[in-house]
């Protein structure tokens, strides 16, 4: 067991039963390896429970922060547990049922872009975006350095398909 210090931060995330037990993400900022252990099975979508039951745009973010700020910004996001996890064709056929378009949105590295292409390579008919490089890496990242700017980048990402001027998208 570790505990918690203002040097060695711990954030546990509650992500609700299943068959009894409770299950739990734990997040250690400061170190460099195992950053999150947790009994959640790889299958767990982070935000599902807050998504409402339809609508017309689901964004599958990449990770519990972006889908948190996109909760703010009034945006349904979910995100599998890991980056390099991708949903699995009968959960990404349920989730179109109730949102006809859905987005994925990566973070723009070379971790973010592989993920990308694996995902597009699965499900071509997904519409991919990231963040330009110059504005941050992430959404989160953003929304740190400029609010204007990432509540801007929301608004472009609501309207994503009938936009072709992006300022703060790439897409593909």
């Amino acid at each position: 067991f570790i505990k918690t210090t203002i040097r060695n931060p711990i954030y546990g995330y509650y992500c609700g039963k299943k068959e009894g037990m409770e299950l739990w993400r734990n997040y250690f900022p400061t170190k460099t390896s195992y950053r999150f252990l947790g009994n959640t099975p790889s299958t767990y979508l982070q935000g599902i429970k807050q998504l409402p039951k339809n609508g017309d745009m689901l964004v599958i973010g990449k990770s519990l922060k972006d889908v948190m700020y996109m909760y703010e910004q009034e945006v349904s996001s979910i995100a599998p547990t890991s980056e390099t996890i991708i949903i699995s064709e009968k959960q990404i056929l349920k989730l179109k049922e109730s949102f006809p378009q859905i987005i994925l949105f990566g973070d723009n590295d070379l971790a973010g872009i592989k993920s990308l292409n694996k995902w597009k390579k699965k499900y071509p008919w997904i519409t991919i975006v990231f963040l330009k490089r110059k504005f941050a890496k992430d959404i989160t990242d953003l929304a740190f350095k400029s609010k204007i700017d990432a509540m801007r980048a929301m608004d472009e990402l609501k309207d994503i398909q009938n936009k072709t001027n992006l300022q703060y998208f790439y897409k593909f």
